[in-house]
């Protein structure tokens, strides 16, 4: 498989299958989740065959009531 780049970002708003494919194929850079705060009893698990990956916090700011957070991979330690 050949990766190319693209100068373009390709945004994927709410379509967990679309982003579970994209990741399946390590094609996911960088995520940007929009967190409304909310209470819950128990928190969700990941749907299954989806790996865990280490993510580090690259910005967090507040958008009206929600956060607006961007995460990259986490680079491997040397």
């Amino acid at each position: 498989m050949t990766k190319r780049k693209s100068e373009q970002d390709l945004v994927v708003p709410g379509s967990a299958s679309v982003v579970r494919t994209l990741m399946d194929h390590d094609l996911v850079d960088e995520y940007r989740l929009l967190v409304f705060p909310s209470c819950s009893v128990r928190g969700l698990a990941l749907p299954d065959g989806i790996a865990p990956i280490d993510l580090e916090v690259v910005s967090a700011e507040r958008s009206g009531a929600a956060t607006l957070v961007t995460y990259r991979r986490a680079r491997p330690v040397r």
